[in-house]
């Protein structure tokens, strides 16, 4: 199967502090490989400094069939880094597009002012 140069990317990360605490987030990108980039675009985002319509431009490193390594580009905001994806062999991405959008849906009608 020949790899795909655009899509949708959905995302679901989760970090923990030193307490135990942790936060859950969820993105719904579009993406394009061009010219040794992967060019995203924010379509909705549960984070308040990644809006819709933002691009974030990361370097490939690397791009297989079942891996991915991008440089993440460099903002004031933070410094570069790489960034480690692998495949799911056997998951559909559709279930993890409905679990994120189900979600961002619940965080915009908690945080609708």
């Amino acid at each position: 199967m020949p790899i795909s140069t655009e899509g949708k990317k959905c995302e679901i990360s989760m970090e923990f502090n030193v307490y135990g605490n942790y936060s859950v987030d969820y993105w719904i990108n579009t993406w394009k490989v061009e010219d040794g980039l992967l060019i995203s675009t924010i379509e909705d985002s549960s984070v308040p400094y990644m809006q819709k319509g933002e691009l974030i431009v990361d370097a490939i490193m690397k791009l297989t069939q079942d891996e991915l390594i991008v440089l993440m580009e460099e903002t004031s905001d933070y410094r570069p880094e790489i960034e480690h994806h692998l495949k799911l062999n056997g998951e559909d991405p559709n279930l993890l597009c409905s679990i994120v959008e189900r979600n961002l849906a619940l965080y915009h009608r908690r945080t609708k002012k």
